[in-house]
């Protein structure tokens, strides 16, 4: 509102005014919706607060200002704010928010590029999600970015995050006193300091003083030796796996938890980021492109699953003997040495956990083509080894650390959601346990029905039931209330019918309302009132045409999921005439008069409310849609 934007822009010449030689870092991003707005407010209200304050206080020099690229399109808005401010510095995380290449490309470099031509540019070192909890001290890896991030994308400068961002200033290892970050992981950063002042220093130079630094910490030169070849293949074996196998660079995932079969067989289902593989890693293949070669004798290009899982088994085993070797010579810092010693042995009980199950994920997949199986019996092995290595890691994190990751809110989704009712959950490898054991079981069971029947036997949905409806009262005069069923009309202005169902919707009470005014982006939003807290069911049309609204992103827009509703309860739910397929996604609202609002524009469709108590599986109802 013109009062708030005059209120900040009041605030920051004050701040400016008082202390004049700090300067101010702004995201324009996520909270702060739509370029339009975010064009008005960085050109209308936050750098004219700057220059106000400036004219305050008398300055002469401009005080520094770093604006985010961050959940914005910076080539719109970038250029308009140099022009206003010329001591205008941009910033772009550098891998996302892990640390996943040092062949930085795709999109992901444009971006980077373009804004180093316009003013000085700043990479940022991002959360860390895949590195997450265990020490990093990979200085090749970490030189090598920095080299990336000024060759390659154009940067001058770094702006550094520690390993546990959301837990600073302790660390997640259970201590008493609990450890500083800055003591326990001093060579993450040093490193960064080091190769930010110098990137080129010579390799025999570089390893000369990362031995004589380990040396004067554990005590023994040929100990520091053994103990930088460790962090040096350890090191290489996150960015690995998250860059062939995530779901997200973001911190939506949390590497160290694992993934579950479905979640490798079947990534685009959970949201996968396409930048993760296509900007934030070397040119490759995802698991089901590689089976797909495979399977058609196609040759390979670039990285691959196979040779990705034989690298880092070999990096990880690499580090554990460098490890040992290391281990009887060590004279000082004993207890910090042992700390490091298991995070070794940790890294490798996740990499041999990703071996077995992306095995198990590529047989899978296999089955698909040949329909063999015993492709199914392979990959049942292969899950139960996986489940085997990852025990390991739990005996291995019991008594070690106290989270694998320090953001536990239900913005956490791979493998499992990391909050439920506002607390933090499944954020200890012990957790998710019985979701492990459970999916070996069930697995199990559907190779068994395989082998018995030939098919897995799915649900039938003349078995299933119509979750039960609340009722709510439509205060909004510009929407209808209509039941939820085969040849209802979804939309007010338009006769786009209901031709199949999944049957949990049926004869619920849904709302309709301009098809038109929402894909031109005139939605206005739909107000109602409940007196119990209920779940209200939006179904977005799969398509990416912009008539359409899409699903949030956390990785842009972390406020996304307040209400919940980001992933699906319901895929291929509904057939509606001429138009795409639809997808269920339930946002939970408390009693009370409430707004049916969305980030971004386009068209949906509500197709029902329930309690919040109602019991939702998720499911795919395996109904299509038209290609729109």
């Amino acid at each position: 509102t013109p009062l708030v934007a005059d209120y900040t822009r009041k605030s920051i010449a004050e701040f400016v005014k008082q202390y004049p030689n700090v300067g101010l870092m702004v995201c324009l991003g996520e909270a702060l919706q739509g370029t339009a707005n975010q064009l008005e407010w960085c050109t209308n209200v936050i750098l004219p607060g700057v220059l106000d304050g400036m004219r305050a206080a008398g300055l002469k020099e401009q005080p520094p200002v770093v604006i985010r690229t961050h959940a914005m399109d910076a080539n719109a808005i970038i250029p308009t704010g140099v022009g206003i401010y010329s001591n205008l510095f941009t910033e772009t995380k550098y891998n996302g928010e892990s640390l996943t290449t040092y062949d930085p490309r795709g999109k992901g470099q444009a971006t980077h590029l373009a804004m180093s031509k316009l003013s000085p540019h700043l990479v940022n070192i991002h959360i860390l999600s895949n590195l997450e909890p265990f020490r990093y001290g990979d200085q090749q890896f970490i030189k090598k970015s920095v080299q990336a991030s000024r060759d390659r994308l154009g940067a001058s400068g770094i702006h550094l995050y520690p390993l546990s961002y959301w837990n600073w200033p302790n660390s997640p290892d259970i201590a008493d006193p609990p450890l500083l970050q800055w003591q326990r992981d001093w060579i993450w950063f040093e490193a960064w300091a080091r190769y930010a002042w110098n990137p080129d220093v010579p390799e025999k130079e570089d390893r000369a003083y990362w031995i004589s630094r380990l040396a004067e910490f554990y005590g023994n030169t040929n100990a520091a030796g053994k103990i930088l070849n460790a962090y040096n293949n350890a090191g290489e074996v996150a960015p690995r796996l998250i860059r062939r196998f995530g779901i997200t660079e973001g911190n939506r995932q949390t590497l160290s938890l694992g993934m579950t079969l479905d979640q490798l067989v079947n990534p685009m289902k959970y949201g996968a980021i396409e930048d993760l593989w296509l900007s934030q890693a070397p040119p490759g293949e995802r698991l089901d492109e590689f089976v797909k070669k495979e399977w058609n004798h196609e040759p390979h290009v670039g990285e691959t699953p196979e040779s990705i899982i034989r690298e880092v088994l070999a990096y990880s085993s690499n580090a554990v003997a460098a490890v040992e070797s290391a281990a009887p010579l060590v004279t000082k810092n004993r207890d910090e040495f042992e700390r490091l010693r298991n995070d070794v042995y940790c890294i490798q009980a996740m990499s041999r956990f990703y071996a077995a199950k992306v095995a198990a994920a590529r047989d899978v997949l296999t089955y698909d083509y040949s329909k063999k199986i015993a492709d199914m019996e392979r990959s049942a092995t292969e899950l139960n080894l996986s489940f085997g290595y990852y025990q390991q890691l739990v005996a291995l994190t019991e008594k070690t650390y106290c989270f694998a990751n320090s953001m536990q809110t239900s913005q956490r989704k791979i493998p499992v959601s990391g909050g439920v009712g506002g607390k933090g959950t499944n954020y200890l490898w012990s957790q998710l346990v019985p979701l492990y054991k459970k999916e070996l079981e069930d697995f199990r069971a559907k190779v068994a029905q395989l082998k018995n029947t030939g098919a897995v036997v799915a649900a039938n949905d003349a078995n299933i039931k119509p979750w039960p409806s609340a009722s709510f009262k439509l205060i909004s005069a510009n929407a209808e209330i209509y039941t939820v069923k085969v040849g209802a009309k979804v939309f007010s202005d338009q006769d786009f019918a209901i031709l199949g169902l999944a049957p949990e919707l049926n004869g619920l009470t849904g709302i309709r309302f301009s098809h038109e005014d929402a894909r031109q982006g005139r939605y206005e939003p739909i107000e109602f009132e409940v007196s119990e807290p209920v779940q209200v069911l939006v179904g977005y049309f799969k398509s990416e045409q912009s008539v359409w609204l899409q699903v949030p992103k956390l990785e842009f827009a972390a406020q996304a999921d307040e209400r919940g509703g980001v992933e699906s309860v319901i895929q291929n739910a509904a057939v509606i005439e001429r138009l795409p397929g639809v997808d269920v996604h339930a946002f939970r609202y408390s009693a009370g008069r409430q707004k049916l609002e969305f980030i971004g524009k386009g068209s949906f469709v509500v197709l029902g409310v329930v309690p919040q108590t109602a019991k939702i599986e998720k499911r795919d109802a395996h109904l299509g849609g038209s290609q729109q």
